[in-house]
């Protein structure tokens, strides 16, 4: 019987981390192990989980090193066969990792990630709103999936996927110096190491939210600068595995996307995206031109960066009127 390692960072989350952990106890599948790496937390987070009794829960404690630290000691404790990550506030529901087993044993292939369906709810699992996303089918190719999610078809929570250990041992560990799209990063490695996704739709996830205000008006530079190497590595994993050749419009949207959609990206930001894309010969063109009037007309005439630039001073603007 495989065994289940349900990998979960914790920082700082005493409201939700009891409702989370219990979630995972109540599994239909039971051989699992339950590993959490406290990254530091201030809170009274250790308390509450220092109240389950289960043999299967570990608890790991280390200096505030960020997410994807914790993360990677999670896995270095863990001694499952399958991997399931999972944040200190989301849920799973209560026969998920029974279904995606029952998939990964009937497709008989030690490589291939099993997918799933996620719900955001605010308050209560009761009022979860389900994605129904394009992405959400089986792929032969995982790197399509990539492309497809990219291409605004979906995306996925990291909690959607049971992956085999032996793929991340190849995929490698998350990347530490990421902290902004660190999920992306990481799963783009991981799908690219993988045979193929399996889809299933009973396997679900709750997504809990909060702040709805919009990340394009408070997010900072430093977390910027993260989200856009994680974009730099998607395109150095798609080079390793000569798949960038026929795909560079793609990478094109998502580079000039991201400089459209936070519109407090620092100038010096700019630049050095903009410069980025024309160094490694991206095609310059992008749906992004023609998301609005303004792009329509002047960035054929003034350049993408130039009429960003003057997008974003006009924001800035209008925000402190």
């Amino acid at each position: 019987m495989l065994k289940v390692s349900v990998l979960i960072p914790l920082y700082n989350s005493e409201n939700n981390i009891v409702e989370t952990i219990q979630s995972v106890l109540n599994q239909t599948y039971t051989n699992i192990e339950v590993i959490v790496v406290n990254d530091g937390s201030t809170d009274e987070s250790l308390n509450r989980i220092s109240l389950i009794e289960d043999d299967r829960l570990i608890v790991v404690d280390q200096e505030n090193k960020g997410a994807s630290a914790a993360r990677n000691t999670a896995f270095d404790h863990s001694t499952g066969e399958l991997i399931q990550y999972l944040d200190a506030d989301d849920l799973l529901e209560e026969h998920k990792i029974e279904k995606q087993i029952e998939l990964f044993l009937e497709a008989n292939d030690s490589a291939c990630l099993i997918s799933g369906v996620w719900g955001r709810f605010f308050d209560a699992i009761s009022n979860v709103k389900w994605e129904h996303q394009e992405i959400d089918e089986d792929y032969d190719q995982p790197y399509k999936w990539l492309l497809d999610s990219w291409q605004g078809k979906g995306m996925a929570q990291p909690g959607i996927w049971l992956t085999p250990r032996s793929v991340i041992e190849k995929a490698g560990k998350w990347n530490e110096s990421i902290s902004l799209n660190d999920d992306g990063e990481f799963f783009c490695r991981v799908l690219l190491q993988s045979s193929k996704i399996i889809f299933c739709p009973e396997a679900k996830v709750y997504y809990r939210s909060g702040d709805v205000n919009s990340l394009s008006n408070v997010i900072s530079d430093r977390s910027l600068q993260s989200q856009f190497l994680s974009l730099k590595c998607y395109k150095e994993e798609f080079e390793k595995k000569d798949l960038l050749i026929g795909h560079e419009k793609v990478f094109s949207d998502l580079f000039y996307g991201f400089m459209y959609s936070f519109k407090t990206m620092s100038t010096a930001l700019l630049k050095e995206v903009d410069d980025y894309v024309k160094t490694e010969y991206l095609q310059y063109k992008s749906k992004f031109h023609s998301v609005n009037a303004l792009y329509s007309l002047l960035v054929p005439v003034l350049g993408f960066y130039n009429v960003t630039i003057f997008r974003n001073r006009l924001f800035k603007i209008y925000s402190k009127s």
